[in-house]
């Protein structure tokens, strides 16, 4: 109707002004006498009257603060409005629009905190990543109980994690990385069986890292990096269970024990990152179970002893291996010749022996970074090898 098309335009104008329409990178037929519905971003369904259902400006050069109108436009299902210039709080009206689904307000300037959205939201998805936005995470977030992604990465949220987010039973995907949270994570986060992706890292995370993560059966990215006050172990479990993982980042935190042999069920990894932790034994031969899809793996800065199993000469797609700053011993294996996709080799920081030759083995492969312990004196007790390529030496 008439009525319909007149309020939808005074709200997207509020929209243009507010937000320095002139300066768009693309504002066609904005304010002119076109239908709304042509106006650059905005989509509207074939109902009668047209209703306005998406609304998408991404990298489009808003710059201001998000009015109000907007979130008066009832039949909106997606409002993305990610990489513009965008400053200032979000009004609380966009958490309580009755058929939002999908509000991507990413990497702008927005500031103030997250609001307690009403508990009949519609919304589903919410990414808010790469914001400015401080505050809590609200205790009550599971008022968005239709939610499937929370993405609230780079703010700067302080709290904790809300033990009711356990109740968002179908969130596949939950990123609150580099926060100011300061937190235990709640082992009430094994509720979250539906999860197909989890950052959590660059926190101050508390506690333990332990077995209720191995009832995470779907994940496939898990990310705990930079937690240097979190401790635990990686359970048998949780490699026999969680085995749909892609990528498994464990870095920076005060995790121990030994790397579990059931390690090689996780068939489809491409990276592992164990890095900058307290693990200790020898690095498991179950490794080599994962040739047909590992990449990368960064096992350094630990306490990893004994011998490199030639069983990582299997790894024939890796492209970067970091063993450096561990407790291993033996020679470097003859076999690792065979990784001819490595790009990186860094085996320094252990009591490596040997000799290598610059027309054989490794010293072949045209690394982009190979570094070891080169013998610097003689002796028996010396350790180190004799590497001929001038940069691969560390002293």
């Amino acid at each position: 109707s008439d009525e319909v098309e007149r309020f939808r335009r005074f709200a997207l104008a509020e929209m243009y002004i507010a937000t320095n329409g002139p300066s768009w990178t693309n504002s066609n037929n904005w304010l002119t006498t076109r239908a709304s519905c042509t106006w650059e971003g905005a989509t509207c369904n074939n109902a009668q009257p047209p209703m306005l259902i998406n609304l998408m400006l991404q990298q489009n050069n808003l710059v201001g603060s998000l009015p109000n109108g907007v979130a008066h436009l009832d039949s909106l299902l997606t409002i993305e409005l990610p990489s513009n210039s965008l400053t200032g709080p979000i009004p609380k009206d966009y958490f309580d629009m009755p058929n939002l689904e999908n509000l991507d307000l990413s990497n702008n300037g927005l500031t103030g905190a997250l609001v307690t959205p009403n508990d009949n939201s519609a919304i589903m998805s919410l990414n808010l990543e790469m914001n400015r936005i401080g505050g809590n995470i609200p205790n009550d977030i599971d008022n968005l109980s239709l939610l499937t992604s929370l993405k609230l990465a780079n703010n700067e949220i302080e709290g904790t994690i809300p033990i009711r987010l356990s109740n968002v039973q179908q969130l596949r995907h939950l990123d609150v990385r580099f926060n100011r949270l300061r937190s235990n994570i709640p082992t009430e986060i094994s509720a979250l069986t539906s999860l197909t992706s989890l950052g959590l890292g660059d926190n101050v995370l508390e506690g333990t890292f332990g077995a209720s993560f191995s009832s995470l059966s779907n994940l496939e990215f898990l990310s705990i990096v930079n937690a240097p006050s979190l401790s635990g172990r990686i359970f048998d479990s949780f490699s026999q269970q969680v085995t749909n993982l892609v990528e498994l980042h464990l870095a920076n935190t005060q995790i121990a024990g030994n790397i579990p042999d059931t390690i090689g069920n996780l068939k489809k990894l491409t990276v592992l990152n164990l890095s900058q932790n307290k693990l200790r034994g020898d690095i498991p031969v179950a490794l080599g179970q994962l040739s047909d899809t590992l990449t990368k793996l960064h096992l350094n800065d630990n306490s990893l002893s004994e011998r490199i199993p030639d069983a990582l000469s299997s790894l024939v797609l890796l492209e970067e291996l970091l063993l450096n700053d561990n407790e291993l011993t033996g020679q470097i294996p003859a076999s690792l010749e065979s990784l001819t996709n490595l790009n990186i080799l860094t085996l320094d920081g252990n009591q490596l022996t040997g000799r290598l030759f610059d027309d054989q083995g490794i010293c072949q492969l045209g690394l982009s970074q190979f570094v070891t312990d080169c013998r610097i004196r003689n002796g028996a007790d010396a350790f180190g090898v004799i590497c001929p390529i001038p940069t691969c030496c560390t002293s």
